[in-house]
Order: structure tokens, then sequence, then C-alpha cells
């Protein structure tokens, strides 16, 4: 028995690393989870559907913000000396202003022309709390994901319980005092994610204000590496993600209230997939770096098939009776969308391969078959996406994402295997 703990002990202190991150997760995607269903019951299925395609802006922005400074801080700042750290993450501070700040104008500018070409729409009071929302949650995303990058994976914790704590707290008030709507649900995001900005930044270690040849080089290095995987961010909106919107477009908000109800579900997986992708990057460019490719493909191939058999057992559970947690979770309203979250459930699964095939090809700085794939893909939803949504409606959007995924994932794999043996 005394064996068997201390086996326990020296498992723990070993993937220390993984397991703080998978904490910071479980309450981020606790809390995300928490958020979701109380806006699906609270707002109902068609106002649910406007704040999903309004908060969609965001993770757009977001989306480009991970590809351009964040995936390429995780893999090139675990490189750097000591003596290097100040000015290289300096450097990206600024590149991070710089993005946060036009991301910001660029969503405010763009919902209020919307709102202004199309008044029927009523989406004008949406301008300036989705603005002011996505300026504050990118910014605190890049605090967190700085932390994660120096290994202070403590940091890390406490700034995302003061955001998502927050944020919870102030949620649950709100609804409970019956005057929740889309702009303040984006009011108190915002809020809660600048007091969590400006307590990281009084956490992090001392950064040294780039010179402009620094800088200079310092944005090359990023585009280098990120180019790809920002055009393939592109692409991958114009695929996956172009199917919910076009779903919405065909058959109103509703739909896109049911997809993202259903994908809220497994949402609970973003506990392993967003926890480890906060290590795994990190992780395995510290193994490339030190041991060399091999080990570095042993590291990936363990982290797979412990994820993915946790993945599919999640999966396998909300597929056996997906009706019964639909009304459980969200209400009489919800009922008949089970055959989505049965889509959704195998289209996790794939998600979950992801991430270690991203992270191979990240650590050996080689993103563009990351690009190739979304160009793949998103050829294929041009193709499908009338035909499939027009005749299938909903079933046919969500059967177009899982093809999205078998597509993209087959493409990293063959991309991953050919770079080690090359």
């Amino acid at each position: 028995m005394k064996s068997l703990i201390n086996k326990a002990v020296e498992l723990w202190r070993r993937y220390s690393h993984i397991n703080m991150a998978l904490t910071d997760q479980m309450m981020v995607s606790g809390v995300n989870f928490l958020t979701g269903i109380l806006m699906a019951r609270y707002l109902g299925l068609r106002e649910f559907g406007v704040f999903t395609i309004a908060w969609m802006a965001v993770l757009f922005c977001n989306s480009i913000q991970r590809a351009m400074i964040i995936t390429p801080m995780m893999s090139i700042g675990p490189k750097q000396s000591k003596d290097e750290a100040p000015a290289y993450f300096g450097a990206i501070a600024v590149q991070q202003i710089f993005v946060t700040v036009f991301s910001a104008l660029l969503i405010y500018a763009g919902t209020f022309g919307l709102a202004t070409a199309f008044p029927q729409w009523n989406i004008h009071h949406l301008s300036a709390p989705l603005a002011a929302s996505a300026f504050a949650y990118q910014s605190q995303d890049f605090i967190r994901r700085y932390f994660f990058t120096k290994d202070m994976h403590f940091a890390a914790f406490v700034n995302d319980f003061i955001s998502y704590g927050g944020q919870i707290a102030l949620l649950l008030w709100l609804f409970l005092s019956g005057g929740a709507t889309s702009d303040s649900v984006l009011w108190i995001i915002a809020i809660t994610s600048a007091i969590a900005t400006a307590t990281g930044v009084m956490r992090m270690e001392k950064l040294q204000w780039p010179t402009y040849k620094y800088f200079l080089s310092s944005c090359r290095r990023h585009w280098d590496f990120s180019k790809w995987m920002t055009s393939s961010v592109l692409m991958d909106w114009a695929s996956g993600q172009f199917f919910t919107i076009a779903a919405t477009a065909y058959l109103g908000p509703a739909a896109a209230g049911a997809m993202k109800a259903c994908q809220n579900i497994m949402g609970v997986l973003h506990i392993l997939f967003f926890g480890l992708s906060n290590v795994i990057p990190v992780r395995a460019a510290k193994i490339l770096h030190s041991r060399g490719v091999l080990p570095m493909v042993d590291y990936l191939r363990k982290i797979a098939l412990y994820g993915g058999i946790v993945t599919a057992l999640y999966a396998m559970l909300a597929a056996i009776a997906p009706d019964f947690w639909l009304h459980t979770i969200y209400g009489e309203e919800y009922r008949g969308f089970g055959f989505v979250l049965r889509w959704y459930a195998l289209i996790y699964v794939l998600l979950f391969f992801n991430t270690p095939l991203r992270a191979g090809l990240t650590a050996l700085e080689y993103s563009k078959p990351i690009f190739v794939g979304r160009v793949v893909t998103a050829i294929f939803t041009f193709i499908s996406i009338a035909p499939l949504i027009s005749n299938y409606e909903i079933a046919g959007a969500v059967f177009g994402i899982f093809c999205v995924r078998v597509i993209h994932n087959g493409i990293l794999l063959v991309a991953l295997g050919r770079r080690i043996k090359g």
C-alpha cells in the first residue's frame, strides 16, 4: 500500500505541469459550461443564437491572435535564455497590444456598420460591449498563456480564477435578478477580463522595451513561424466554422443556438483539450530541443493514447442518451436535437487528436501542413455547404463539420509522419 502511495506521489510530481494546467482548465471550462447553460436557459433559444453569432466575432479575432502571437510564443519562448527572455517577451507584449487594439476597433466598426445597414437585425446595442469584451478577453488570454510559457502555472490559475470566478459570480446574480441581455453578459465578460489582465500584468517578470531592430526581428520570426498557421485560421473559418454561420443564415438564429447548446455539453472536454494545449506545445518544444525528435514523438504518442481513451469514454456517455441530457440541462425547448449532440460526440473525438498532431508540427516549426489542410477543407466546404444544409438542415451542417475534421486530421498525420522520417 505504501509503495502505491509513493508511486502516486511520484507520478503527481513528474506530471505536475500537466496537473496544474488541467486544474486551471477544469475551472475555466467549468465556468464556460455553466455560462452556456445559464445563457441557453435564461436567454431562450433565439437570443442565445444571436449571442452565439456575436461572440463568434470575438473568437475569430482570438484565433488570429493565437496563431500570430500565442502559439509562436509558446514554442519559441521556452527556447530563450535567461538573458534573452526579457527582450523577447517585451517585443511580444508590444505585438499583443497592436493586435488587441486593432481587433476591438474592427469589431466595433463591423458591428456598427451591420447595425446601420440592417436595422431589422437589432444589434446596434452590441457594438460597444462586443468591442470591449474582445479587447479585454484577448488581453487576459495573452497573460494566462504567458504564465504557462514561463512555467508559472499557479500564477495562471490565480489569474483565471479572478477572470472566470468573477464572471460566473456576476452572471449568476444577473440571471437570477431577471435582467439578462446579450449586451449585459458581454459587459460582465469585459469587466472581469480587464480586472484579471491588470492583476496579471503586475505578476509578469520584468520585460525589456525592445529596440526597433529587435522588434522587427521578432516580428519576422513570428511571421515566418505563423504565416501558414494564420492563413489556416482564415481557412478554418471558411470551412468548419462557416457551417454554423451558414446554418444560421439558412435556418435562423435558433439553429446556432441549438448547435452551440450541443457543443457546450461536449465542451466539458475542453478541460482536457485546452489544459493539454497549454503545456503540450511547450513540453514538446523542450523535449525536441534537449533530447531530439524520437523522444518528442514518444511523448506525443502517450498523450494521444491516454487522452484519446478519456475523450472516447465521455463521447460515448453523451451519445447514449442525447435527448435526456439536452432536456435535463437546458429544458423542453431543446428537446429533439439529440442527433446533433451525437454528431458533436464524434467531432470532439477527432478534435482531441488534432491537439498532439498540431503540437508536433509546431514544435518542429513546420506549420505549412496546417494551412494546406485548411485550404482543402475550405474547398470541401464551399462545394458541399449549400446541398448539405438545404437538403438536411442542421444534420447536414454538423455532418459537414465532421467531414472537415476527418480531412484535416488525416493531412496533419501524414505531414507529421513524413517530417519525422525526413
